[in-house]
């Protein structure tokens, strides 16, 4: 069984985001941030995550980690 480092991850991750965004998952709204349609993108703000730059965020991360974890798959959507 092959392990998988962060950079892995990290690499499989943008490729799934890439092709989401060419299969139309993911559209601008209002506002110009994004909203996930595919029921298996989370995102981290519905986890009450801030975007302030200040806030430790960890546990927000986690919680929405396992929520994709507990689905059995999917992706985190952090805004910019």
């Amino acid at each position: 069984m092959t392990e998988f480092s962060r950079r892995n991850w990290l690499t499989m991750a943008a490729l799934a985001m890439a092709g989401r965004r060419t299969m139309g998952a993911i559209e601008p709204i209002h506002g110009g941030g994004n909203v996930a349609l595919n029921p298996f993108v989370r995102n981290v703000l519905d986890f009450s995550a801030q975007g302030d730059g200040k806030t430790d965020n960890t546990a927000a991360f986690q919680k929405a980690l396992d929520a994709v974890h507990s689905a059995g798959g999917g992706i985190v959507h952090v805004p910019a």
